[in-house]
C-alpha cells in the first residue's frame, strides 16, 4: 500500500473495504485523503471514529443489499484479505476516471498456511488479473509466498496482490491504451 498510496490524486476520497483495524484508513487519512471505511465490525475503529477526515460504515459486504456508497466516486478503493466475487464489479464501478484499485487478498495454498479453509474464499492461480484486466490499466501484479504479509498477521500465507487504474480509453480497433503511470522504487 505504501508503495502505491503516492498514485492516489492528491485529497481525493478512499474507500477501504472491510477496513478491520485501520492500518489503510489510517495510512489515506495521514496522507491527506478523505477515507471511508466500511467493515460490518468496526469495534477496532473507535480511536477514529471522532475524526473528521474519516467516515466509518457498519455494514455486512455479503447481506445482499447494495453498499452504502453505490453513488459515490473514489479516487483510490482498497481491499484486503477479503473474497467475495460479486463486490469485484460493483467497487470497479465506484472508482472515478484515473481512480486507483489496491487489493491483496487469499489465494489457493493459503489454506495449509491458515484460515481461510474454505476454497470459495481463495483466489485461483491468476483469477484476481483476470477479474480486472479487461476493465482497469494493470500496474503491478504479484502472486506468491509472503513470510510475513502484515505485522497483525505475522506468519506466511499465499496472496495475490493487484494495482489498477481506471484509466483505460478502448480505441476505434479495439485496443486499449492508458497512460503510463510513474512508479516508486
Amino acid at each position: 500500500m505504501q508503495r502505491f498510496a503516492p498514485l492516489v490524486r492528491v485529497g481525493g476520497a478512499v474507500l477501504d473495504v472491510t477496513c478491520g483495524g485501520g492500518r489503510h484508513t489510517r495510512l489515506f487519512a495521514n496522507r491527506k485523503h478523505p477515507v471511508v471505511g466500511i467493515d460490518r465490525d468496526l469495534n477496532h475503529m473507535g480511536d477514529l471514529s471522532t475524526r473528521k477526515d474519516i467516515e466509518l460504515i457498519n455494514f455486512d459486504l455479503e447481506n445482499g443489499g447494495q453498499l452504502p456508497v453505490r453513488r459515490r466516486k473514489f479516487a483510490a478503493i482498497v481491499l484486503i484479505y477479503y473474497v467475495h466475487r460479486p463486490l469485484f464489479s460493483e467497487l470497479m464501478a465506484l472508482l472515478e476516471p484515473g481512480g486507483l484499485f489496491l487489493c491483496e487478498t487469499f489465494a489457493h495454498g493459503d489454506e495449509f498456511y491458515n484460515s481461510p479453509h474454505n476454497t470459495d474464499h481463495l483466489l485461483a492461480n491468476g483469477e484476481l488479473l483476470e477479474i480486472f484486466q479487461g476493465s482497469l490499466q494493470i500496474i503491478s501484479y504479484e502472486h506468491g509466498l509472503v513470510e510475513s504479509p502484515f505485522p497483525g498477521r505475522p506468519f506466511p500465507g499465499i496472496v495475490q496482490r493487484l494495482c489498477a487504474t481506471n484509466d483505460r480509453t478502448v480505441n476505434d480497433d479495439g485496443t486499449a491504451t492508458a497512460p503510463p503511470r510513474a512508479l516508486e522504487p
